[in-house]
């Protein structure tokens, strides 16, 4: 990240996606969704206000991880690390102390209060603490939860509870009340322009022939724009 911005100074908004990640619609740039989604207007407490994070993530939007978040109290702070919306006003803030987040060992970690449990990804020796696929996800959820400049720099999204479990940490759906939203990761379907309620990118987790079927259908679209 701080590569491509070195790369590109005259850019200010930059988005990062996984490789079984794709854009929703043809014509939404990283500016636009920004702008989107920095706006203050959902959820409890809402300012109204147009924010200028430094880092906008994703909230899972159900499944396995929700549950872990929910057992630890970590609130709004739930991501999906796969789509990261970076400006660079902030974003060096969090990037330091997210890379400074790779040596701390589990005993920094978070701990279920009931058993002394630790927050998954964090256990082992070095080499296997560091190449745990989710071990960076979840560094970035201490370090947001953790540290004061690095919480108020990020902006996690939708800021919705879900309406079924009444939880922070996941909206469990993507409609009218749960966008707008950076990720649906939780897409089975192809789908692209759609005029329902949709996030900014598909992440298609599972399967991965998705993705393809996705890109076949991005280019068809852009040849008929074209054509």
């Amino acid at each position: 990240t701080s590569l491509v911005m070195s790369a590109f100074p005259k850019a200010d908004v930059f988005l990062y996606l996984d490789s079984d990640a794709l854009l929703a619609f043809p014509d939404k740039s990283p500016t636009t969704m920004y702008n989107t989604l920095a706006f203050d207007g959902y959820g409890e407490n809402a300012t109204s206000q147009q924010l200028n994070p430094g880092l906008i993530v994703n909230k899972p939007l159900k499944r396995w991880l929700c549950k872990q978040c929910e057992r630890y109290g970590l609130g709004h702070g739930c991501f999906n690390s796969g789509v990261l919306l970076w400006h660079r006003a902030k974003a060096e803030e969090i990037l330091r102390a997210w890379w400074a987040s790779r040596n701390m060992n589990e005993s920094q970690n978070f701990v279920d209060p009931k058993n002394g449990e630790s927050f998954h990804g964090w256990a082992g020796d070095d080499a296997s603490r560091l190449g745990n696929k989710m071990g960076e996800q979840n560094r970035l959820m201490y370090v947001y939860a953790m540290d004061p400049h690095v919480h108020e720099a990020v902006w996690p999204v939708p800021r919705q509870k879900s309406v079924e479990f009444k939880s922070e940490s996941c909206p469990d759906a993507v409609d009218e009340d749960h966008t707008p939203c950076l990720q649906n990761d939780f897409q089975k379907l192809v789908h692209w322009n759609r005029s329902k309620p949709s996030c900014f990118v598909s992440h298609y987790a599972n399967p991965k022939q998705n993705v393809v079927k996705h890109a076949e259908m991005m280019m068809k679209h852009g040849n008929l724009l074209r054509g």
